[in-house]
């Protein structure tokens, strides 16, 4: 059983009989999770377009408050902005667009990461949020008045498939690194193994399931039942 969640990997090995179930082993990466893969999609997006990021927002909500006069449209957006960090952001509706801060980044790197890796006829995704106008970089953001609601615009933030690949690489290499310890404490070798569930919203990443199939040498994967609602599901047929 691969079971790679929000903030933690695991792998067991499980041996199913007569209707029992005996955990025999497990193995796992407590520090990794799909969180750290929005991390570094959220930290090269900081990179990648540097000078954007609005860094002082209280302090830019004060301002635009007191620039209410002939700013309307820029002070509606800016309070949309207010009203829209932390949640789910939709990208066709202006009205869920957020400040670009370095908070909202995360959860828009997690809706990029989600765009670009499940489907494969997308080679590259784009979301947006409100940031510095102007072209970035060390002389952009020497100007002072560049947190003001005048030097706001609507940024496209756009991240490609082969971006993200790079990007999260050496997050797929420790991703398999738990199968392989969990067989060496058993003794035991990929061949040795009759079925592969998933479990976990970062298992979905099809990245994430041709290397399993690739590590244990498996033809097909157990996806029949939500990753999301597995653990869920195995309770509920424990009870009934």
């Amino acid at each position: 059983m691969y079971d790679f969640g929000g903030g933690t990997l695991d792998v067991s090995v499980l041996h199913v009989s007569d209707g029992f179930v005996d955990v025999m082993d497990s193995a796992g990466d407590d520090e990794l999770g799909g969180s750290d893969f929005d991390a570094r999609v959220a930290s090269f997006l900081a990179v990648k377009y540097e000078g954007r990021i609005v860094e002082d927002k209280e302090t830019l909500y004060d301002e635009c408050a007191g620039e209410v006069r002939g700013r309307e449209p820029m002070l509606n957006l800016v309070e949309e902005g207010r009203r829209a960090e932390g949640k789910v952001v939709d990208n066709d509706n202006d009205e869920n667009v957020p400040l670009c801060t370095l908070a909202s980044l995360h959860y828009l790197a997690e809706q990029l990461k989600i765009a670009v890796s499940t489907k494969d006829s997308i080679v590259h995704a784009s979301r947006r949020c409100i940031g510095r106008s102007g072209g970035g970089g060390t002389d952009y953001k020497s100007n002072t008045n560049s947190n003001s609601c005048a030097n706001l615009e609507i940024v496209e933030l756009e991240l490609s498939k082969t971006e993200f690949e790079i990007v999260v690489q050496p997050l797929f290499d420790r991703s398999m690194q738990p199968i392989r310890d969990v067989l060496h404490q058993l003794d035991m070798t990929e061949r040795d193994i009759d079925e592969v569930v998933m479990v976990g919203g970062s298992s979905r990443l099809p990245q994430i399931r041709e290397m399993v199939k690739a590590e244990l040498k498996a033809e097909k994967l157990n996806i029949e039942i939500d990753p999301d609602i597995t653990v869920a599901f195995g309770c509920a047929s424990v009870i009934d």
